[in-house]
């Protein structure tokens, strides 16, 4: 026999940005002793008159009886009443209902059910669907976007690839309103487990959850499991702010999804695998309960190809953070810059370690072969392209004001070699520079948000434009992995997802690295084999639609051959982990050190076993003076002095 306290011990809400107000919805459930005498015979019919056997009950246990009432404003303005049951100094959980006799009635069935289970009594009641308020039917016709009927809720997120729970979180967050997932009530119950020899009981156990957007509170619907009711709960509140017209439904679809696989350019399919996989890990992550993806996150990915250009694969993405003005970590344990760009060029480095230790282990497998010197070059065909949802902030992003060039660089230019899968990588880069500040450097600023180099504070990260522009010279790579690489990784393209600008995103991207007023083309300035990249820039046929959000407060990051996604803290730049060994990201400096020190050892490749961190970096002397002659190349072309995180 199980007590009270030990079926209904902890809380019994899942806050999301704060508490609804009621304190009723979560009560401490007390261990009280169970009543040991057996009452009820056979089966107890909770839809004939349950006030009648609660009241026999107390009689027959020589107890007293009352009911604790409250009210509370729910959808609509409409008054809830609240009701629970006491026997002696036993209360019972609260039911919840449109009137006040309806939610004494349920407060019965609930106390009759926890009883009955106690007693080992079956309930008549089929508990696999129960919502309150009587025509509130998640099953009933919607329209979801563009006008097209659906028969309930569930049907229409199936077909827009999403779930209540997310759309529920999205809108929340786009109001900035709290969001609340309240459990009111539950009964039933399994007795025992395999494990513990007990005896299992067959009562079925409802759990009751209700939601509350804003201090709204809605309608609570149940399930045979906490899961099942929480989804109910998010439909039914879906389906009452589609009603109110509080909440449109969007097609999530991407524009080029509706062009014909022979329509798609290069770009298009970068696009479409970048967002495939950002769809595939949504799932991942709501299955694993590590929080909710809502759409519109700004995403950066890279993706690999061959020889043909058509075996494309993503192996690395990650979504972004704002920049929240968190000191720089000394020890290396934070990540710093949080911006989708910087996390994915970084996931994309974890990538590479694996398939440097696979080109040890199996080497017909990896993108890498061992060359005369010893270290790693990459194999004969393989190539890496990035996206990116927006242009990337800095100079990239300040002077972008619409879409140029439209379709003259959807996809390549119209004589781009098809050998190439439409891509042209003899792309004539035609940079803007004609107004005052374009191509300085710039920082990014908690407060400002993208501010000139002269007006930043120690500290600060540089823009991911000034960024990506040093890796088009020094390589994707970091100075680490340049111990064990024959030669720089370069990008072979970049796709913009919207406000694609190719004047502007040539100038931030690469071409502020030519002399100004010289003539374009190879630098002969740059110790080798280091080079001034120019990568191929493009745009999907049809541009990408975006929506206004918040800005998320997490980010999430994933490279092929890992197990798991991380999820990012944007205040602490650590992993949010319910785990209190997770402390550090696998994409800070202190973990990354720790991977390239092991793979170097069983590399054989000894660069001095005592160093640190910087220790290992300094002793890259071809990458420090590529590094250097950015800097320099910057200053001599007037576009502000580079140093260590701002000045």
């Amino acid at each position: 026999m199980i007590s009270y306290g030990e079926q209904y011990s902890g809380t019994g809400t899942q806050d999301y940005g704060g508490s609804y107000g009621g304190s009723y919805y979560q009560q401490e459930a007390p261990v009280y002793r169970p009543f040991n005498l057996p009452l009820f015979q056979g089966r107890i019919d909770l839809d004939t008159n349950p006030s009648q056997v609660i009241r026999d009950y107390a009689r027959a246990k020589g107890v007293s009886l009352d009911f604790i009432s409250s009210e509370t404003k729910g959808y609509g303005g409409k008054e809830i009443f609240l009701e629970a049951v006491k026997l002696g100094n036993r209360e019972f959980y609260f039911a919840q209902e449109g009137k006040k006799k309806a939610a004494r009635k349920s407060a019965c069935k609930l106390a009759l059910g926890i009883l009955a289970q106690e007693e080992k009594i079956s309930l008549c009641e089929n508990l696999e669907l129960l919502t309150s308020f009587a025509g509130v039917n998640v099953r009933a016709p919607v329209a979801g976007p563009n006008g097209v009927k659906y028969s309930g809720v569930a049907e229409m997120n199936r077909a827009l690839g999403t779930s209540s729970v997310a759309v529920v979180h999205e809108y929340s967050q786009s109001r900035g309103v709290r969001l609340a997932f309240h459990e009111t009530y539950m009964y039933g119950g399994a007795a025992g487990s395999s494990h513990s020899g007990a005896p299992r009981d067959a009562t079925p156990r409802a759990f009751f959850i209700a939601v509350s957007v804003g201090g709204c509170l809605y309608p609570s619907a149940g399930g045979t499991s906490k899961k099942i009711a929480k989804s109910l709960a998010a439909d039914t509140a879906v389906l009452l702010l589609l009603k109110e017209g509080a909440l449109v439904m969007e097609d999530k679809s991407l524009p080029m999804e509706s062009l014909d696989v022979g329509q798609r350019s290069f770009h298009d399919n970068i696009c479409l695998l970048a967002h495939r996989k950002f769809s595939d890990l949504t799932s991942y992550i709501n299955r694993q309960k590590r929080g909710v993806f809502t759409d519109n996150k700004l995403i950066s990915a890279f993706v690999v190809s061959r020889d043909n250009f058509e075996d494309l694969r993503v192996v690395a993405l990650a979504t972004g953070c704002p920049t929240t003005g968190r000191p720089v970590s000394l020890d290396g344990s934070a990540v710093t810059d949080c911006h989708a760009e910087v996390l994915s060029r970084r996931c994309l480095i974890n990538y590479i370690y694996r398939e440097l230790e696979l080109a040890v282990d199996n080497p017909e497998a990896s993108l890498f072969h061992r060359v005369a010197s010893g270290n790693f070059a990459l194999k004969a065909g393989v190539r890496f392209h990035m996206y990116t949802s927006t242009p990337p902030c800095g100079d990239a992003a300040r002077f972008a004001g619409g879409l140029e060039d439209a379709a003259r660089f959807a996809g390549g230019l119209e004589d781009a070699a098809p050998t190439h899968g439409g891509l042209d990588l003899e792309q004539i880069h035609c940079p803007t520079l004609n107004a005052v500040g374009q191509g300085l450097l710039t920082a990014k600023s908690a407060s400002s948000g993208v501010v000139e180099i002269s007006d930043a504070t120690r500290g600060c990260s540089l823009s991911c434009s000034d960024k990506l522009l040093q890796w088009n010279v020094v390589g994707l790579q970091g100075a680490l992995l340049s111990h064990l690489l024959d030669a720089p990784v370069y990008v072979s393209s970049v796709t913009v997802g919207r406000e694609f600008n190719h004047g502007h995103l040539t100038r931030a991207l690469c071409c502020r690295m030519l002399p100004l007023g010289g003539a374009s083309g190879a630098r002969t300035d740059i110790p080798p084999p280091f080079q001034v990249n120019h990568p191929s820039l493009g745009r999907p046929t049809l541009s990408e639609v975006h929506s206004q959000t918040s800005p998320p407060v997490v980010a999430y990051l994933w490279s092929l051959g890992e197990t798991s996604v991380e999820t990012l803290g944007a205040s602490t730049g650590r992993p949010v982990s319910d785990r209190p060994f997770e402390t550090r990201s696998r994409l800070c400096r202190a973990s990354m050190f720790v991977t390239f020190w092991k793979l170097s050892r069983k590399l054989g490749i000894n660069i001095g076993a005592s160093l640190d961190y910087r220790g290992a970096k300094a002793l890259a002397v071809g990458y420090r003076n590529a590094k250097l002659f950015v800097k320099r190349t910057l200053a001599e072309n007037n576009m502000g002095a580079w140093e260590s995180k701002a000045k």
